[in-house]
């Protein structure tokens, strides 16, 4: 196809634009090394909260505005690939006004499931919406889907050969929260340390909590000592701007790192869409009807 996806690319191009947008106000937000840590002694527990403080005054970051950013970046990925299988569709003189790239947690032989409006969360090959696709283009949709995760991908941020299959879900879920629901929640929480704790003993323990969003006085960990009176707690915080949303399954992640996996993932689909065969994509599924071997 001569010049295929120029829609959707223009549109990944977009929110690829935006995402390095959001890199350099969050870079800039987080290199002022605005929040130091000291302890504070909780007689009832035994130990010493962990607090942040700002060493200097801090401004605000613009929660509110970057969750917007965010959530127009999910659109555009989610709508690039939409474009693409209507324009596969229209490729073969077929309407498109159904067609949508599906995005199934449920493969088309397991158990059957439907979300609360009853509606099915399992693919189906001969669904409206990828029916006037190609064969080949079919199997390339539902050699992404979702289900094809492993176990680790389900409870873990998504790493190895399978993190395409993960991203492609939280795309899903991003873009659905984003539009049905409320704005994605963000805030800075810790990232890692230079915290300084100096003790008689060498007993003392401490722990970051780096789900904790950081605020002036914020509780972002603890410390355990035999002898808490004489514990002394310095040094900064490194930041990180993480999604704070608690019904979301990308809770406590570093909002830059998921927003560029979804985006390589993206490309890839859309490469092998055009290409019409997998080729960073992985195949691999058992659920395969004959025909999309013909």
């Amino acid at each position: 196809m001569a010049r295929a996806f120029v829609g959707p690319r223009a549109k990944v191009r977009r929110a690829q634009r935006k995402i390095e947008t959001l890199k350099r106000q969050f870079d800039a937000f987080i290199s002022a090394n605005s929040y130091g840590v000291y302890s504070e002694f909780d007689p009832k527990t035994g130990d010493h909260i962990l607090r942040a403080y700002a060493r200097s005054r801090v401004e605000e970051p613009p929660l509110i505005r970057w969750s917007i950013i965010v959530g127009e970046i999910a659109y555009n990925f989610r709508s690039a690939l939409d474009q693409a299988v209507c324009e596969l569709a229209t490729a073969r003189n077929a309407p498109c006004d159904r067609t949508s790239f599906p995005i199934f947690p449920f493969g088309p032989r397991a158990k059957r499931h439907h979300d609360a409006s009853g509606r099915s969360l399992n693919f189906n090959w001969e669904s409206p919406a990828i029916r006037p696709l190609a064969p080949r283009h079919r199997r390339i949709i539902e050699s992404v889907q979702p289900y094809h995760r492993t176990d680790a991908d389900r409870i873990a941020s998504p790493v190895g050969k399978r993190r395409r299959f993960f991203c492609l879900w939280l795309l899903h879920e991003m873009n659905n929260a984003d539009k049905h629901r409320s704005l994605l929640e963000l805030h800075p929480s810790p990232m890692e340390s230079a915290v300084t704790v100096r003790s008689v003993t060498m007993e003392t323990d401490w722990l970051l909590d780096y789900a904790a969003p950081v605020y002036d006085d914020a509780p972002i960990g603890w410390l355990r000592s035999p002898t808490p009176e004489q514990v002394d707690v310095d040094g900064y915080l490194a930041l990180q701007i993480a999604f704070s949303d608690g019904d979301s399954m990308f809770r406590t992640w570093n909002v830059i790192q998921v927003l560029e996996w979804i985006s390589r993932t993206v490309v890839d689909v859309l490469d092998d869409l055009e290409l019409g065969r997998p080729r960073r994509t992985l195949p691999g599924s058992h659920s395969v009807p004959a025909w999309v071997w013909e």
